[in-house]
Parts: C-alpha cells; structure tokens; sequence
C-alpha cells in the first residue's frame, strides 16, 4: 500500500468527501456533480504522482515570522525550535527573500 493510500484511503476521494459532507450537499445534486468532476480533474493532473501536501497552511505567516525572528538576531536553531520547520526550509525562506 503506498503513501497515498494511509488508512486504506484514497486522498482525493476523501476530500471530496468531507466537502460534500462538511456543506451537506445531496449526493445527487448539482454541486455534488461538479465537485466529482473537480475530482476527476485532479486525478486528471496529479494521477501517478505523489504531490506533498504542507502540514499548515500558512506559509506566509510562517515566513514572516521566520524572517522577524532572524532580522532580529535570533538564531536558525532557535528559530527552528520555535516554529517546528526545518533548518533547510528556513534557509529555503531566507532565498526566497533575496
């Protein structure tokens, strides 16, 4: 079973899944179509990879506040242990900046 299979379940299929349950749409509905052909549509593009999905989603506010904490002469190990990204994505941000 690969990654993209954890618990026995399909990703994509368990997304989908929680919107349509998260929004209560009918099964059948409109909405409940166009979402499985969004489904399809990501299949479509990601179908055979393994894309990574980040564990929090505000990477900006991430970046600032990696970036605050450096400016201000705090160090990469300090600042690694604050936010609980690693020492080579900190210094991915810190590219980014340049």
């Amino acid at each position: 079973m690969g990654p993209w299979l954890r618990h026995g379940v399909d990703i994509v299929e368990d997304i989908i899944t929680r919107v349509i349950d998260t929004l209560n749409i009918s099964s059948n509905s409109e909405s409940a179509v166009r979402l499985r052909e969004v489904e399809r549509q990501i299949r479509k593009t990601w179908g055979g990879t393994e894309p990574y999905i980040l564990k929090h989603s505000c990477r900006d506010e991430v970046r600032e506040q990696v970036l605050k904490n450096l400016t201000s002469g705090v160090s990469v190990q300090d600042v690694v242990s604050k936010t609980g990204i690693s020492r080579a994505q900190v210094y991915r941000l810190l590219k980014i900046k340049k």
